[in-house]
């Protein structure tokens, strides 16, 4: 397995035909089946706040994708689903719609985003708790095969892209700067609306540019993996092997957990490589030597890290620990030089 990949999704029940990603097709005419209110159609139909989503029946005659979005060229596929331009019919207003088939990504994302009304605190972190470096999901809205998630657009290049080009560790200052906006935007969303999100997927790839300026904000996009931060039960084992920090794998685990994620992403800012590699060839299962805290230790006297600055080497002794009762939170490695 790739580690720059997702973790597979709990098992689900085989089916004769699975629905491949590149069968997925989208129809502009697709009837609403149901969706929130709290987005932008359910906005504009004056629908109940009090009740989170509102379903069509069959005595009603529900809308259409087509009557309130044009959706136009494609912006590229992720792991789950393909994104495409769109314009709010109502204010003309530039979004990114993603359309996510049912099917093809399970019974784990219903039960995160539907059952669990994840879908409701995103959009009201959107409207009531907006943030610059965190992506702003719009409306979310269910036909009878797809997911329609439609966000702001960003039309800059993700970090990993970034990196790519560059082909090297980047300048001190730059670093600096991509770390101070995403610190930023998970101090935000480990405590928005009183709930607190976890993220759970911190990489390259869910970092995205908002324009293609080189002094453009950094936003934090994605949020297919996040769950609410006060959930007491025993969470799913989900993120991408790298990146996932050691206490995930005993499912007990809080906003902590996005921290050690950003201590990778450090170390690849400062080096211009991965901290440790990962077995591809044994699935999800974590190395050994991550679970111990030994690899963070290696990593950490890396040569590699002789020429980064004291503070960046600092804070990502602060971010690789081990113990998340120990590791710094998101608002202390603000406040860190």
């Amino acid at each position: 397995m790739d580690p720059t990949t997702p973790l597979a999704q709990p098992k689900r029940k085989k089916q004769n035909r699975p629905v491949r990603l590149e069968d997925i097709q989208l129809e502009r005419n697709e009837t609403i089946r149901s969706l929130w209110t709290q987005g932008l159609v359910g906005q504009s139909l004056n629908l109940d706040a009090e009740s989170a989503q509102k379903e069509f029946n069959e005595d009603e005659e529900p809308p259409k994708l087509v009557d309130y979005y044009d959706v136009t060229e494609e912006l590229g596929q992720g792991s789950f689903g393909t994104a495409y331009v769109g314009h709010y019919r109502a204010t003309g207003l530039l979004c990114a719609v993603k359309l996510l088939n049912r099917e093809h990504v399970g019974q784990h994302y219903h039960k995160n985003f539907v059952e669990r009304d994840t879908v409701s605190l995103l959009l009201r972190m959107s409207r009531e708790s907006s943030h610059p470096n965190v992506v702003r999901l719009l409306d979310t809205i269910m036909s009878d095969a797809n997911f329609f998630v439609v966000m702001e657009l960003l039309e800059g290049p993700d970090l990993f892209e970034h990196l790519s080009v560059k082909g090297t560790a980047l300048t001190e200052e730059h670093a600096k700067f991509i770390m101070q906006n995403l610190l930023s935007a998970l101090a935000h969303i480990h405590a928005v609306c009183d709930v607190g999100l976890i993220h759970r997927d911190v990489k390259p790839e869910n970092l995205r540019f908002r324009s293609k300026h080189p002094d453009s904000e950094l936003v934090l996009v994605d949020f297919g993996l996040c769950c609410p931060a006060t959930s007491a039960e025993k969470r799913t084992i989900v993120g991408t092997l790298l990146y996932v920090a050691p206490e995930v794998f005993s499912r007990k685990y809080s906003t902590q957990a996005d921290l050690w994620s950003i201590g990778v992403v450090l170390f690849i800012l400062l080096t211009g490589q991965p901290p440790w590699k990962q077995n591809v060839n044994v699935g999800f299962v974590p190395s050994k030597k991550v679970l111990n805290g030994e690899a963070a230790q290696t990593a950490l006297t890396a040569k590699e890290l002789n020429d980064a600055p004291e503070d960046a080497i600092a804070l990502l002794r602060g971010l690789l620990v081990n113990d998340p009762d120990d590791r710094l939170s998101a608002r202390q490695a603000l406040n860190c030089p």
